[in-house]
């Protein structure tokens, strides 16, 4: 736990939900703020797919950009 995910799962790793029973790691908590900003929602789940809540080719690029200089990884 506390791991950065493998290279090119990031983008598409869902954080988990603000209920999860285990709490979140620093990324799963970087993610749902990234995911929430840039999707405009106020809040995001684990079953949350990110087309169906807003999520776009080009935002999913932004995020991508974001991902890697927040987290300092390469995607």
């Amino acid at each position: 736990a506390g791991h950065p995910p493998a290279a090119g799962t990031a983008a598409t790793a869902v954080p988990a939900p603000a209920t999860s029973p285990r709490g979140l790691t620093y990324f799963e908590r970087g993610l749902a703020e990234i995911w929430k900003r840039m999707l405009g929602v106020d809040d995001v789940a684990f079953d949350d797919h990110f087309f169906a809540i807003g999520g776009d080719s080009l935002t999913a690029v932004q995020m991508m950009v974001e991902i890697e200089s927040r987290f300092d990884v390469v995607l």
